[in-house]
């Protein structure tokens, strides 16, 4: 059972008949390196996905911060490094989380769009 999520510094706990799916915005660090941290049993896959609009473009290529991460319980990573490359294609990331007994939570996460203006 995944037990607790935490993204930089937010943390979302859950209970057994908690939420499955999380909506967060304003937590991601544009600047730098993002961490996650997940508390559940066993190792656990963090699944990033940058585009979720169904179907994508033909010539869609997802960039290189979406993939798979694999975490120990309680083990803190890096993740999420380019904010602005990702901002380029879309304003929401979605995380799956699943442990080895086949938990799952879904998240999303709003990517705050920055407008440049020259003068």
């Amino acid at each position: 059972m995944i037990r607790l999520i935490q993204i930089n510094e937010r943390i979302q706990e859950f209970g057994i008949r908690g939420p499955k799916r999380l909506a967060l915005e304003n937590v991601l660090d544009l600047q730098g390196y993002n961490t996650i941290r997940v508390v559940g049993d066993g190792r656990i896959r963090v699944e990033i996905k940058c585009f979720v609009h169904k179907p994508p473009p033909p010539s869609f290529q997802p960039c290189p911060e979406c993939g798979s991460l694999i975490l120990e319980s309680n083990e803190t990573k890096q993740f999420l490094k380019d904010i602005p490359g990702i901002q380029r294609q879309t304003d929401r990331l979605n995380i799956q989380i699943i442990d080895e007994e086949n938990d799952i939570i879904r998240i999303t996460l709003s990517i705050p769009q920055i407008n440049f203006r020259y003068e």
